[in-house]
């Protein structure tokens, strides 16, 4: 198992949120993960994980990260200063729509980056059912 799996798997048994992480919508505003030892390495680790070729789990829990993060956006901002095009569009990919909408706004920061699909990544997240979402993305068009 890669670190960033082995460090979510710490970090997730700390949250004491359920046996999974990955699965659905889980609400992680009960949990400030600056209270968990490890976050400050989990987040480390997501940073050093950017323009890496991620497996799908590798995605979720980067993801995952980036919406725990999404106070300090630690993540969002070496995303935008360091991660390439094509990294950016695998993480969209999936980002657009996964489940927490602390990452999803933050997609929608990554699209001001000029990226393949830019429009239909948008259009999504412009449709999104968190406003936050939608007031981020419509941020992104102006």
């Amino acid at each position: 198992m890669s670190k960033l799996l082995n460090t979510m798997e710490s970090f997730w048994e700390w949250t004491e949120l359920g046996n999974t992480w990955g699965d659905s919508e889980l609400d992680i505003s009960k949990v400030d993960p600056l209270y968990c030892p490890e976050f400050e390495e989990l987040r480390n680790v997501c940073i050093s994980s950017i323009n890496l070729p991620l497996s799908p789990k590798e995605i979720n829990a980067f993801l995952l990260c980036m919406a725990f993060d999404s106070e300090e956006e630690y993540i969002l901002d070496a995303c935008r200063e360091f991660a390439r095009p094509d990294f950016l569009e695998i993480l969209l990919q999936t980002g657009i729509t996964f489940p927490h909408s602390e990452a999803r706004w933050q997609m929608a920061e990554l699209l001001k980056r000029d990226i393949p699909l830019k429009e239909n990544y948008l259009r999504t997240l412009l449709d999104d059912s968190d406003p936050y979402v939608r007031k981020r993305a419509n941020n992104t068009l102006m």
